[in-house]
C-alpha cells in the first residue's frame, strides 16, 4: 500500500490496531478477494477490539477443520461460538473459499444486530 490508494487509511487504521497484518512478503494485496478464514481473523479481532458483545455458544466442530490454517483456526472457532458463521449443507466451513457479498451482509448483520 504507497498512500494513494482510496482504502490507504483504512487499511492504516485497520493495521495499528492489529486487525490485518498482510502477507508473510510485507504486502497487503488490497486487490485481492478474502477468504473465509482471511474475513475469520479480522471479525474476531474486530470483536474483541471494538467490545462488541454477543451470545457465545461452542464453536462448530466443522468437517473440514483439518483444512483450516493453523493462523486462522481459533479465529473461525470464536466466530462460530459467536454464530457468526455456520457450515455449508455437509457442516464443511470452506476456509480457502472466497468470500461472497452475501455473506459479507450476513456478517455486518450479525454484528450490528
Amino acid at each position: 500500500v504507497t498512500g494513494n490508494e482510496w482504502y490507504y487509511n483504512y487499511i492504516k487504521w485497520g493495521a495499528e490496531n492489529n486487525l490485518i497484518v498482510g502477507y508473510e512478503d510485507n504486502t497487503f494485496r488490497g486487490n485481492n478477494v478474502i477468504s473465509r478464514q482471511e474475513m475469520a481473523v479480522i471479525i474476531s479481532k474486530f470483536i474483541e477490539l471494538t467490545g462488541i458483545e454477543l451470545d457465545r455458544s461452542e464453536s462448530i466442530e466443522f468437517v473440514d477443520n483439518d483444512t483450516i490454517a493453523h493462523w486462522a483456526k481459533e479465529y473461525v472457532d470464536t466466530i462460530s461460538a459467536y454464530g457468526i458463521v455456520k457450515g455449508d449443507n455437509n457442516n464443511c466451513y470452506l476456509p480457502n473459499k472466497d468470500l461472497t457479498r452475501a455473506e459479507t451482509a450476513v456478517i455486518i448483520n450479525q454484528l450490528i444486530g
